[in-house]
């Protein structure tokens, strides 16, 4: 449907408040910087309906330039059950996945962009993102939540460039034993170089260009090219906290346009179609392709075709690297949490959070993708994950809760061909239809993945669902998988019914569903009059593999009594064959089979809109020893957070349907939860002036907790409580947390989080404390610790703290600082012997500018380490000494001078060099030098390895830029304006 916006004749256009006429009504001014809507954009989209009325959303247009500053206007509706408008003022909470909104905030402590409606309507701004894709737009009330889509496309920018062509030409005196150079000031040109066969004379050559911008007024280019790019970097190229120095005290952001392990990146894109070579994702399955889905990090090519009617994804990579999914349970703490395999490929993982149905493992009721540096950080020497909230165990409706990880693994073999493509086509308004192929042709077996999906709307709000999938292994292990769903919602009836299947031997590790399933299930909710409604529900569950199967229903009536009590009264039939559905109940012999009839009573108590307390108690009416009690309550905290509490008792490891007389089970959870969309410019608010950009201190420290007790402060706490009173002791666990955030003050932030477990895996507490703080105008300071201790097994401990000097007012000083102290500890065991390990780094690096033509630099750092393992004793220490002086003797002419010393075990170690160079601007952009280097190595214990190495060397350098390419420099990009 379409919502007609047209500015009154009164309407400002002098960037003053805005003023819309929706059919029979007239808003009020809401926006004061809201120009006015151009007539050409009269038709938006709508969306967004609810049981106690509707919020309908709009946007101007469907493709938005994405050049960070283009607006975008949001047209808003409030529409109450019987169809009225919503005259009095309403305040809603705005959110987008994507670019930002421009709209004054009057409640900064509460997540989202708080804006007031008035007068039923309104219309707001959103300036655009800086990259192409989708947004979702979230508008929403305390009941109510409207939702939309805008798309950013292409923006045309100006083209630039940046690149450099540069030689070396050195004549050496030696090499030593291992046939490699000794050390020296710069990196060797290795891909292309020569040396001859005593290595005594070598050359390279190195090229690199940057260039992006609009070529032929509709395609944007991307280019990245360098011949000594290192291909063992990690994959997605992205901010490292711990590689660096923790603050930079400068507020830069920090951002890479081209991220490739290859030499190479290229990117074309037009409107909503691209063609990429360099790293990426494969594209994901979503709803579409749950059993179809191939969930891969890969350096190769990428082609994207979109309209709107078909998209078209074609993908291709030549690598070494394999796939490894491992799924690991929530803990009810933040972690650390330890991979299958510690050899993962930097940044190629893939972190998602399940919610899986505690009566069906096999389906999953919600998955939750997490971003690194956003959602979690992963340690530098582990490889373990740390979130920045805790991960529970269970979730408010007590279904567990696990962390699913799929990363890459260099095989260490040959390279071998990985490829595939996916397609959607919308052939008529009401059907969509899909297909997707995937091949990995592995020399240790060949794997193979086809789907086909369809999704119908058969009716206004009813859908179709269905999707086929084929996995072959090598040629020996093929299975299918089949998935049919059903939904639908209307005022009166509302209700979803599925089926899925999966072989035994359907091997396809990135659908998260398991081998060997067959899941059939039904649930609905049928509205008899305002205050009565039918409940029914029935599922089988089924392991093919076993042959176990459990299936059950449940029938009820729900009954309201004015307006805060409601009643239900439902009755429960379950019955589990001998041989297991689930492990929950397979872990207890004497658990299966069983029957259930019972009779639940279930007692609602609503206190406004806010909160509301319930009690349930279901008996069985054969088996006395068969029952479930549950006791609880929410309170809405904020919009769109709540605070719930949980407690219940049951004679099942595999939850309702499951009772049976050998299992008891007590579960306690306590906890915050807020729906919320992901803001692109969330990290503007952790920067201060000439302090430190916001994602790096998010990142170092761990910003961003859940929910907000005032401006600037948020907090998070948890509470959890297994305990399994008959049938397995291992499954009793305690999980407390709490975590707090200060960022109110534009000075300093800090956070604090204290997590701890006990198991009877073992005890464990993981802490966490961060503080940012600007000194002042010239200094700024970066501290943060994490203790990591299991009990009576191992400590983990890593601290630092980081300091920045930056003279703002003269520019003559700067320099970094750094001091980390880490420990490592293994306690005495039968299996682990006592170890022990400490190190204290020191880092410092310093540049001085005295005059134009002078710039100092240097840098100090040192190690000192201590290790005991077995009660053998060792003891490591290593230190660098190092400066640089540049001198500009005129515009063409100038000398350098360079000297490093490093030292180790006890100064008796040495290894140092000087170097002077002295070089000419021969013309614009081209500079040639020549200089000389001496190299030496000394040890007092290993007097026959004493060396010197020395000798010339010659290098020519060129930079270029865009105008190489016959273009203008780049003007300043254009003001904000509204898009047409």
């Amino acid at each position: 449907s379409t919502m007609r916006v047209t500015p009154p004749a009164d309407a400002p256009d002098d960037g003053g408040a805005y003023q819309g006429v929706l059919p029979g009504r007239t808003l009020n001014a809401v926006n004061s910087n809201l120009p006015s809507l151009p007539a050409a954009a009269n038709q938006v989209s709508v969306s967004g309906f609810g049981p106690r009325g509707r919020i309908e959303l709009g946007v101007t247009r469907a493709g938005v330039p994405a050049d960070g500053h283009t607006a975008v206007l949001v047209a808003v509706r409030l529409v109450g059950s019987q169809g009225e408008a919503q005259i009095a003022p309403v305040t809603v909470t705005l959110e987008a996945s994507a670019g930002r909104w421009d709209v004054t905030d009057l409640d900064e402590s509460a997540r989202g962009v708080q804006a007031q409606v008035n007068g039923g309507s309104a219309v707001f701004r959103l300036i655009a993102a800086d990259a192409t894709g989708q947004a979702q737009l979230r508008v929403s009330t305390e009941d109510l939540q409207g939702t939309t889509s805008v798309t950013f496309v292409t923006a045309s920018r100006p083209l630039l460039a940046a690149g450099l062509v540069e030689g070396r030409f050195d004549l050496r005196s030696r090499t030593l034993c291992n046939g490699d150079v000794s050390d020296r000031f710069e990196d060797e040109l290795r891909s292309v170089s020569f040396q001859n066969d005593s290595g005594t004379v070598h050359g390279g050559v190195r090229s690199a260009l940057f260039l992006k911008g609009t070529v032929h007024e509709r395609y944007q280019v991307t280019l990245r090219y360098d011949t000594e790019r290192d291909t063992r970097a990690r994959l997605f190229r992205d901010i490292q906290p711990e590689d660096f120095y923790p603050v930079f005290g400068d507020a830069s952001v920090k951002s890479f346009e081209a991220q490739s392990t290859s030499p190479v990146y290229a990117r074309i894109e037009r409107e909503r179609s691209f063609a990429l070579y360099g790293d990426y994702l494969t594209p994901a399955g979503g709803e579409t392709r749950a059993l179809g889905a191939f969930t891969r990090s890969l350096t190769g090519s990428i082609g994207h075709y979109e309209t709107d009617k078909a998209a078209l994804d074609v993908f291709a990579s030549r690598n070494t690297s394999r796939q490894v999914v491992d799924e690991v349970p929530g803990l009810g703490i933040s972690g650390p949490y330890a991979l299958s395999r510690d050899d993962a490929l930097a940044n190629s993982e893939r972190v998602e959070i399940l919610v899986r149905d505690r009566n069906q493992p096999a389906t999953i009721l919600d998955r939750r993708p997490q971003v690194r540096f956003e959602d979690y950080t992963v340690e530098p020497l582990t490889g373990r994950l740390i979130f920045k909230a805790p991960v529970p165990s269970l979730d408010e409706n007590l279904n567990p809760v696990s962390i699913r990880v799929t990363y890459e693994v260099e095989s260490g073999g040959d390279r071998f061909w990985v490829y595939g493509a996916n397609a959607q086509v919308t052939p008529v308004d009401r059907l969509e239809l899909g297909a997707s192929v995937a091949r990995a042709e592995d020399p240790l077996g060949t794997t193979k993945l086809v789907s086909t999906n369809a999704t119908l709307r058969l009716a206004e709000r009813t859908y179709l669902f269905g999707e086929f999938a084929h996995a072959d292994s090598a040629g020996a292990i093929n299975g299918n998988g089949e998935r049919i769903e059903l939904r639908h919602f209307s005022s009166r009836f509302e209700g979803r019914a599925f089926a899925l299947q999966t072989d035994r031997d359907f091997a396809n590790p990135s659908s998260a569903l398991g081998r060997g399933r067959r899941e059939f299930g039904g649930r609905g909710a049928y509205q008899l009059d305002t205050r009565t409604r039918l409940l029914g529900e029935a599922l089988r569950t089924e392991d093919l593999t076993t042959g176990g199967r459990r299936d059950g229903g449940q029938l009820g009536v729900e009954r309201r009594f004015g307006e805060r009590w409601r009643v239900e009264l439902g009755y429960r039939h379950a019955e589990e064959s001998g041989a297991p559905a689930s492990d929950g109940t397979a872990v207890t012999s004497g658990a299966t089979p069983n029957t259930t009839n019972s009779i639940r009573l279930r007692t609602t108590s609503q206190f406004g809109v806010r909160g509301s307390l319930f009690g349930e108690y279901e008996q069985d009416l054969q088996e006395a020893g068969q029952r479930r009690a549950a006791l609880g309550g929410d309170l809405r905290i904020a919009n769109r957070a709540r605070l719930y509490a949980r407690h219940e008792f049951i004679s099942s490891f595999a939850g309702a349907y499951g009772l049976n007389g050998s299992q008891r089970q007590a579960n306690t959870v306590f906890g915050i939860t807020a729906d919320y969309l992901r803001d692109a410019s969330v990290f503007s608010e952790y920067r201060a002036r000439d302090a430190w950009s916001g994602r790096e201190a998010e990142a170092a420290i761990g910003l961003r907790n859940r929910w907000s007790l005032g401006r600037g402060v948020r907090l998070q706490t948890t509470f959890e409580r297994v305990d399994a009173l008959r049938g397995s002791g291992t499954r009793e666990a305690t999980a407390v947390t709490g975590a707090l955030e200060y960022t109110a003050n534009p000075l300093w932030r800090g956070t604090a989080r204290v997590e701890y477990r006990d198991a009877a895996s073992g005890d464990n507490l993981f802490a966490t404390l961060g503080y940012a703080r600007k000194l002042s105008r010239d200094w700024s300071l970066l501290g943060r610790t994490a203790i990591d201790l299991a009990f009576d097994r191992q400590l983990t401990a890593r601290s630092g703290i980081g300091l920045a000097w930056r003279q703002t007012e003269v520019n003559r000083w700067s320099a970094l600082m750094r001091y980390e102290h880490q420990l490592t500890r293994v306690d005495q065991t039968v299996a682990s012997p006592l170890f022990r390990r400490e190190a204290h780094i020191l880092s410092s690096h310093a540049t001085f500018q005295p005059s134009l033509p002078w710039v100092f630099s240097g840098e100090a750092a040192a190690k000192f380490a201590t290790e005991n393992s077995n009660g053998i004793r060792t003891r490591t220490d290593a230190q660098l000494f190092a400066t640089r002086a540049l001198f500009d003797f005129s515009r063409r002419w100038d000398a350098g001078l360079i000297a490093r010393m490093l030292l180790s075990d006890g100064f008796s170690e040495r290894q140092g060099g000087v170097g002077v160079e002295l070089g000419r601007v021969m013309a614009r952009n081209l500079r040639v030098g020549a200089g000389y280097n001496i190299f030496g190595f000394r040890d007092a214990d290993l007097t026959g390895q004493n060396t010197t190495d020395h000798g010339f060397y010659l290098l020519i350098g060129w930079k270029f830029d865009e105008a190489l390419f016959g273009v203008d420099q780049p003007t300043a990009a254009p003001s904000p304006e509204v898009a047409p």
